[in-house]
């Protein structure tokens, strides 16, 4: 006696109806994981404390760049004009500062464009800004 089978189906979504989902991890998820290490670890080889300062450097760090990420965002382009930034070219690696003289949208790419020191980088570039000080000479 022989047995067919007639059909078979997927339970499971085909790749091109799966949406892809990206999540950012937060400090608590950071923090959750530094837990979770330190409840497993075998208690005959724990970590060492060198080990432990890495990891809350580590954290520190990672909070202090969503810290600047978040008030970046929060900066209109405008506002930077007459501030002095530190950029970095995505397409060489190379590292520039200045202060920006102007900005605008570029309607092909509808990203932000800031213009320092005669070169236009996207806002994305942007990592760091501070106020121009200005030097006053006396007579």
């Amino acid at each position: 006696m022989t047995m067919g089978i007639t059909s078979v189906t997927s339970s499971t979504p085909s790749a091109a109806s799966q949406s892809t989902q990206t999540k950012s991890l937060t400090s608590n998820d950071f923090l959750q994981m530094i837990v979770a290490n330190l409840s497993n670890q075998n208690p005959y080889d724990a970590a060492s404390t060198t080990d432990m300062m890495s990891q809350y450097e580590s954290l520190a760090n990672f909070e202090a760049t969503q810290e600047m990420s978040s008030t970046m965002q929060q900066t209109t382009p405008s506002s930077l004009v007459g501030k002095t930034v530190s950029v970095t070219n995505s397409s060489t690696g190379v590292s520039d500062s200045g202060v920006v003289t102007s900005s605008r949208l570029d309607s092909s790419s509808n990203d932000v464009m800031v213009t320092v020191n005669g070169t236009e980088y996207p806002l994305s570039s942007v990592y760091s800004y501070s106020q121009t000080t200005t030097s006053s000479t006396s007579q």
